[in-house]
């Protein structure tokens, strides 16, 4: 077993490190061989700026808002590719190569760009007015070292939540006989036959179930109904897909319901209909939320203190005023987080916003009973490891008929870094972890007869709602 967990991370990590290589080359290719002015034509640097506000944001960072130099307050950006997430180096404009610093972008819009810098170095204290500043996009390395973080941690793994699941998974144990299940009450009461066989099938098993989705076949409303059964049983579930799309997809199906959810990930880039059942946005309503509002308060108020005395020992006693209050503010946050992290039925990330350098490393190890990942047959294994070690038993969804995970480098993707998870385990179990939705409801019967005749051995139906649908 263990050797087998060993073969497969090595050969990962030397995979992943291949695509990396492409991404940097890709980058670094364009950007070497280019002027400023052609980079911010591209949209991957923004020249000319100057700082319009700074204040302090969660976890003591700095956010610091920029805006085009000397041209009124209606000057727009030239148009870019900056979004929210993106790592970002800020510059000083005249001297060329000299970073002050690194920072995410947490807020765009036409007229001026927000960016977060965690640990403000003291130079940035000087960050003035009146200076001249630009911003480059940097090749976003986050997620590359939470894949091989989660890698490392698979190879070491030996007591934990998930050794029962890693056994199976690495094909060293056949999965568990399923437990009994009693007859489910549905929370939809609309479901068909075989959603309902899928629900069911995936609450019995213990350590692995595959719900196979064809497009159309109400994959998604599945998963949403064995959530909200898990939590009518008392688990806890940590819900992930790959992409921000698909979890905010999970997350608007679940609202309405009476679980208490909560979305991880950076506000700036979820859909506005789901902000406030975002971390932040709790935060911002809970019981802490006007100490901490005052605590920034008043490292704003000291920082500004800071750069008018010109007194270096009174400049010092401001520093370390400003270190002491953010010391405040990061313990009095994570115990706000933390009662919110354990309060919530269902949590909802990206595989690799689930990573434990975030905030789901204040909660014990045992903490999740289950791990749902969505839309799995799209998402690389490794980052699908980010979540499955946190629980002993998992449920996969997704279609591995249609396209696998977006890779660049074509080798890579050949010697094998395209197979998911999903289909390595459908190739070795089969219909015994495996439970296929059958019944669509998006396509006239003409249209999905070829795609269920040559990718699902014909055992697709229409549903009578759509068998004979026509445009007029």
């Amino acid at each position: 077993m263990a050797a087998a967990v060993e073969e497969f991370v090595s050969r990962q990590l030397e995979l992943l490190k291949e695509e990396r290589e492409a991404e940097i080359e890709e980058a670094r290719a364009w950007q070497e061989s280019i002027s400023f002015k052609e980079l911010e034509r591209k949209g991957v640097c923004l020249l000319k700026l100057e700082i319009a506000s700074q204040r302090t944001g969660l976890y003591g960072r700095l956010l610091v808002t920029l805006q085009p130099r000397k041209c009124g307050s209606q000057a727009e950006l030239p148009s870019n590719g900056f979004g929210p997430g993106d790592i970002v180096g800020l510059y000083e404009a005249i001297g060329q190569v000299n970073q002050l610093s690194t920072g995410i972008v947490t807020r765009i819009n036409p007229k001026s760009i927000t960016i977060a810098i965690d640990e403000p170095q003291n130079s940035l204290l000087n960050l003035d007015q009146g200076n001249s500043y630009r911003l480059l996009k940097l090749a976003n390395d986050v997620t590359y070292k939470r894949l091989k973080r989660a890698l490392n941690t698979l190879s070491h793994y030996r007591s934990g939540p998930a050794s029962g699941l890693i056994d199976v998974l690495f094909c060293a144990s056949e999965p568990s006989d399923p437990n009994n299940t009693r007859l489910l009450k549905f929370y939809n009461e609309s479901l068909d036959d075989s959603q309902k066989v899928a629900v069911a099938f995936s609450l019995a098993q213990k350590e692995l179930a595959i719900i196979h989705g064809p497009p159309g076949t109400g994959k998604t409303m599945t998963v949403v109904e064995i959530i909200l059964q898990a939590v009518q049983q008392g688990l806890k579930v940590l819900c992930c897909a790959p992409s921000n799309i698909a979890v905010d997809n999970m997350v608007e199906r679940l609202v309405g319901h009476k679980a208490q959810i909560l979305r991880l990930g950076h506000p700036a880039r979820l859909l506005e209909s789901i902000q406030q059942h975002s971390l932040d946005a709790i935060l911002a309503h809970g019981d802490n939320a006007q100490i901490v509002a005052d605590i920034r308060k008043d490292i704003d108020q000291t920082f500004v203190r800071t750069k008018k005395t010109q007194d270096k020992g009174e400049r010092s006693h401001f520093l370390n005023e400003i270190k002491t209050l953010r010391k405040e503010l990061k313990e009095r946050e994570e115990m706000a987080i933390t009662e919110i992290l354990r309060h919530a039925d269902v949590i909802l990330a990206t595989n690799t916003g689930a990573s434990s350098d975030g905030p789901l490393k204040l909660l014990p190890e045992n903490h999740f009973d289950m791990v749902v990942i969505d839309e799995c047959a799209q998402a690389l294994e490794a980052s699908c490891w980010i979540p499955l070690l946190k629980a002993k038993k998992c449920i996969l969804a997704g279609d591995h008929k249609q396209l696998p995970p977006t890779i660049i480098s074509h080798k890579a993707a050949t010697k094998g870094l395209s197979l998911s998870l999903m289909e390595r385990l459908i190739e070795k179990y089969g219909d015994r972890v495996v439970k296929m939705l059958t019944v669509q409801y998006r396509m006239h019967q003409a249209i999905m007869q070829w795609a269920s005749t040559e990718m699902y051995d014909g055992r697709l139906t229409a549903h009578h709602s759509v068998a004979q649908h026509l445009l007029k």
